[in-house]
């Protein structure tokens, strides 16, 4: 909470104070889910992601995630992989790659 503080009070804004942010399960998901609900037909709306391993990119606020995931309608809960970039924005999280139902 004080380093919060404290770079707000040097000018920082929230999305920069929050930079240190790494995608957790939750994050990835939410962002996934968003582009399901845009209507991509790319994405599947039983995807669960169940882990992530994360490395932060060449770009600042961007990951590369292992993804490991289920399909919530497949009875055998086969884990499948895939590697996905996130982008943390202004206001949220954003899925730039990856996941894409094949």
């Amino acid at each position: 909470m004080r380093s919060l503080v404290i770079m707000l009070f040097i000018g920082l804004g929230p999305a920069q104070a929050l930079a240190a942010t790494q995608p957790t399960v939750g994050i990835v998901q939410a962002a996934y889910e968003r582009e399901v609900d845009r209507g991509d037909p790319r994405h599947d709306k039983n995807l669960s992601i169940v882990a992530i391993d994360c490395s932060s990119g060449k770009i600042e606020h961007e990951y590369l995630c292992w993804v490991t995931f289920i399909s919530k309608i497949d009875e055998t809960q086969t884990l499948y992989y895939d590697v996905a970039a996130v982008a943390q924005n202004r206001n949220d999280w954003s899925l730039q790659s990856g996941l894409c139902r094949r």
